[in-house]
């Protein structure tokens, strides 16, 4: 359906109705599920800024369960950003048949340099 993510992001933020905003966020929340609807959800400007405005419950007329909604969403997509970022260095691990590091995936404070100056 062409333009699905802006009808449902515009009925997310301006529905005056509860339950059609609750099920337009319960739609895209839906859509976070499948990482396939990464690219098209990243190519809709309004998209991650819907989300956050709802995870940041910016208005009385946004409930517990939308801003649930919006935060769980929004850790579903940064899950599918940090996996592709991570892809390549677990096949370059398997490339040269080593165990890539339990760091790879677990954030840390560690600083990595990698030939920072040549």
């Amino acid at each position: 359906i062409p333009n699905l993510l802006t009808a449902l992001c515009v009925r997310a933020r301006q529905s005056l109705d509860p339950e059609e905003r609750l099920a337009a966020i319960h739609a895209l929340k839906n859509l976070t599920d499948e990482p396939a609807n990464l690219i098209p959800m990243t190519n809709t400007p309004e998209c991650f800024a819907t989300l956050m405005q709802i995870a940041h419950a910016s208005d009385d007329s946004i409930t517990e369960m939308m801003q649930y909604l919006g935060c769980d969403a929004l850790a579903t997509l940064s899950h599918w950003f940090r996996s592709i970022a991570t892809s390549g260095q677990r096949i370059e691990a398997m490339k040269t048949n080593v165990t890539p590091s339990k760091d790879l995936f677990v954030p840390t404070l560690n600083i990595i340099t990698y030939e920072q100056w040549e």
